[in-house]
């Protein structure tokens, strides 16, 4: 378990021995779950770090109250949403379920904390990670339809996790055409620009990121 730790970011720095000890402790533990099954799910309480330490999860989100939704993969190693272990919204904004049998390690809050006040190198890879989530959101104003298209093509990007494949939104022009208050004609010369590009594909309802 130690080599899949240290290639998560949350642990580079850390020795075997600091590895051992954080395993060790009786209230982390390992899960195991088979393809198919919910690992974490939407809206549901974080309570903790979650791992993937071995497998593929299937990633699926909803946005504007269901007006819209996305799909993505996730492979091991990653750390599941770890900026809803703590804050205002201490919820999984996306549902995981496996799409392999999966192995997960869970450590609770009060774990977390720990390795914060006995590891600083943990507690500032913590800190960085979160940061690095944080920093990926960008505000982007832009008018004619080339710019229009890499607004539209930075709007796609930001629902999706880092690292994840198989990246794609369920949503019709005129959906983007009310959030961006752009019309349906800018909205199309955009997304074909983007098909030109090869940044996306285009299907209808469907726009798959390349």
């Amino acid at each position: 378990m130690q080599k899949t730790l240290l290639s998560l970011p949350l642990f580079q720095g850390m020795t075997k021995n600091e590895l051992v000890e954080v395993a060790a402790s009786k209230t982390v533990r390992q899960q195991r779950y088979g393809k198919r099954q919910v690992v974490a799910g939407l809206n549901q309480p974080s309570k903790g770090l979650l791992l993937l330490l071995e497998g593929r999860l299937s990633v699926s989100g909803e946005w504007r109250e269901g007006a819209y939704r996305t799909t993505e993969t996730i492979s091991a190693p990653y750390v599941i949403e770890p900026e809803r272990c703590f804050g205002l919204h201490q919820r999984y904004q996306r549902q995981y379920v496996a799409k392999t049998v999966c192995r997960v390690l869970y450590i609770p809050k009060t774990d977390v904390l720990a390795l914060t006040r006995t590891y600083m190198v943990f507690k500032l890879n913590l800190l960085n990670t979160i940061s690095a989530i944080a920093q990926q959101k960008k505000l982007t104003l832009l008018t004619d339809s080339r710019c229009l298209a890499d607004m539209l093509l930075c709007f796609l990007r930001e629902h999706f996790l880092s690292g994840s494949e198989e990246q794609k939104v369920y949503v019709t022009m005129n959906q983007i055409a009310e959030m961006t208050y752009c019309s349906r004609l800018e909205v199309s010369k955009a997304l074909n620009l983007l098909n030109e590009r090869n940044d996306i594909t285009l299907q209808r309802g469907i726009i798959t990121l390349r």
